[in-house]
């Protein structure tokens, strides 16, 4: 889809939410690029740095509720719970585990690394098709349709059925947060949830990130291959990533989730950033960092060799 020139980005109009396929629509950088900030890590405050989207407070009014998560894209569930960005200390019971996310992600040395990369996890497929549609607090998702492709961590297949922004980011890495972060969201036959995530900061025009903007916008079908999910989204793929048990990043926070989040930073442009923002509602859309509760970290290094110094970089 062609880019077309735009001036300003102002917040769109809220559209009522129709269903929330995974209700996820949530899933994060040891090799952190620059204009990476750093982060303090509270556990239930959000970043106290300001992130490099400008944010306008989060809306007031009555939230919208949020579908248990589930697979199909036919058939919403039934609302858990009235909740909102604003106010992540009212989401319910059911986001008080020990297993939440996001949480921070450290390299430790009780950490397991081993050889591989997000390329040996991510199998788009070779054409995929997406459409736009709104989403809980004012956002957009994207929601496949026919075959996405599939990820597969633990050697279990997980067909992806949506992908999602957050801005800023969600998860941090060694203490860093960067921009914005995509999650795509997959389900395995049994119905449990992988997602993966890729971070982004700010620098240079991401074209698929233009062409994903414009269906975000118009509420349009997204048109894409795999090479340019890989690319564009995934830094070519062949990078490292971090992978750990955790949960929905929003209501009802469905814990038992595999978050694989990438460890090399993409870009977009500051103004793509900008647009990003407003199509979500024009306010910050991330849940505070989750304590880990000494959860550990796999690391998927590429040329790991088997000596923990060498992860730097991925």
């Amino acid at each position: 889809m062609a880019s077309r020139p735009r001036t300003t980005y102002p917040a769109r109009r809220r559209r009522p939410s129709t269903f929330l396929v995974g209700a996820v629509l949530v899933v994060a950088s040891a090799g952190a690029a620059a204009g990476v900030r750093a982060d303090r890590e509270p556990w239930q405050t959000p970043d106290p740095t300001p992130a490099p989207v400008t944010a306008t407070p989060s809306p007031t009014g009555t939230p919208t509720p949020t579908p248990t998560p589930t697979p199909s894209a036919t058939k919403p569930a039934e609302p858990v719970n009235d909740w909102s960005y604003g106010n992540t200390a009212a989401w319910p019971a059911t986001c008080k585990g020990n297993s939440q996310s996001p949480m921070p992600l450290r390299h430790t040395d009780a950490d397991v690394v081993k050889p591989g990369s997000v390329s040996s996890l991510l199998a788009p497929a070779m054409a995929l098709s997406l459409t736009a549609t709104p989403s809980h607090a004012g956002t957009v998702a994207l929601l496949c349709k026919g075959d996405c492709g599939e990820i597969r961590v633990g050697g279990k297949p997980h067909a992806i059925k949506n992908m999602h922004w957050h801005t800023p980011s969600e998860h941090t890495i060694d203490g860093r947060r960067t921009a914005a972060e995509l999650h795509i969201v997959s389900f395995a036959a049994d119905g449990k949830i992988a997602v993966m995530s890729a971070l982004f900061d700010q620098g240079t025009v991401n074209p698929l990130v233009e062409n994903t903007l414009d269906a975000m916008e118009d509420m349009a079908d997204l048109s894409t291959t795999a090479e340019d999910i890989k690319a564009h989204f995934f830094s070519g793929a062949d990078v490292g990533c971090g992978v750990y048990k955790g949960s929905l990043t929003t209501p009802p926070c469905t814990e038992g989730l595999s978050w694989v989040v990438t460890t090399k930073i993409g870009s977009m442009s500051r103004r793509q950033l900008r647009h990003l923002q407003a199509l979500n509602g024009g306010h910050e859309n991330a849940r505070p960092l989750q304590e880990p509760y000494g959860r550990s970290i796999e690391w998927l290094e590429v040329n790991f060799a088997g000596s923990r110094s060498a992860r730097a970089g991925a």
